[in-house]
């Protein structure tokens, strides 16, 4: 069944209307066609109660243009509205990210980052501990003479050797399943990114920085974004903290004098890397915005 007038029209058996001249299948092209009018002359035409066809589908071919001129605004009133909205969006101060809800990400997969915190602690230890056996390798070549001579030294070289296994596991360990733990919280923030995207009004979809784009840009990097700032600076951390703390316990139970004066050093080295961050992101500054760009089709 057709519409017409607010009218059903049953052609059930009668002959086509499309046959007709006056049918509302001949006439349904000409509807759409617009007229631009003056505001005085749209308000009287609206206002007629007798007009049965809205101003906005009366044909007009000498002043036929599109539909969205119609109902376009003054253009000082749109670009008050467009710096209006951008303002407020300036205004807006988004909370940093918080490294307490990362944790809480990555709760779920507990298990894996005890297992690949003991690798980084023994991974860590190493090296503090290679340079006491190397300094009491050299402090056997001055003290023992002879065959004794050959039996410290084999001793000692069997310990390096077990103690290159124990880390080659620890290694293991360390990137296997911190990675594990890595990969899953970078599939569980893509999946929260692409619902969150999917929730948005369609008018999100229209401005410049939410293109089809540059949201799959941000769904293949942020997550890995995320992945980098938590899980290996986590075990970065741990690795380097026991690392540090072997060492000063080396240091007191051998001599706790030069131990005083190489802990008065760590404030400078914590300096030497802040700066060294610091200037490597000034060498880096805009790089990621390049690449969003880079990145496009």
């Amino acid at each position: 069944k057709l519409g017409e007038n607010g009218s059903s029209l049953d052609v059930g058996e009668k002959e086509p209307t499309i046959k007709r001249q006056d049918s509302f299948e001949m006439r349904l092209p000409e509807l759409p066609k617009i007229d631009i009018q003056c505001p005085q002359r749209q308000k009287s035409n609206g206002s007629d109660p007798e007009s049965p066809i809205s101003p906005l589908l009366i044909s007009d071919p000498q002043n036929e243009r599109s539909h969205s001129q119609t109902f376009s605004r003054p253009l000082g009133h749109s670009d008050d509205t467009s710096a209006s909205v951008k303002v407020a969006k300036d205004g807006q101060h988004k909370e940093p990210p918080s490294f307490w809800r990362l944790a809480q990400l990555s709760f779920p997969e507990w298990l894996y980052a005890v297992l690949g915190s003991i690798g980084a602690a023994i991974f860590g230890s190493f090296n503090p501990l290679l340079a006491y056996v190397i300094a009491l390798v050299v402090t056997t070549y001055y003290t023992s003479k002879g065959s004794h001579l050959r039996e410290e030294v084999d001793k000692w070289c069997l310990i390096i050797a077990c103690m290159g296994i124990v880390t080659v596991v620890a290694n293991f360990l360390q990137h296997f399943y911190f990675g594990i733990m890595g990969e899953k919280m970078t599939e569980r923030v893509r999946r929260m990114m692409f619902s969150a995207m999917l929730r948005n009004e369609v008018g999100w979809y229209d401005e410049e920085e939410n293109s089809p784009d540059t949201l799959s840009m941000r769904l293949a990097n942020d997550a890995t974004f995320v992945r980098a700032a938590f899980s290996n600076r986590l075990s970065i951390f741990i690795q380097d903290s026991f690392a540090v703390i072997v060492a000063i316990l080396i240091g007191l139970l051998l001599g706790w004098r030069l131990a005083l004066v190489a802990l008065a050093t760590l404030p400078v080295l914590t300096l030497s890397a802040i700066a060294q961050k610091l200037w490597l992101a000034g060498f880096s500054k805009g790089i990621q915005e390049m690449h969003r760009k880079a990145s496009l089709v």
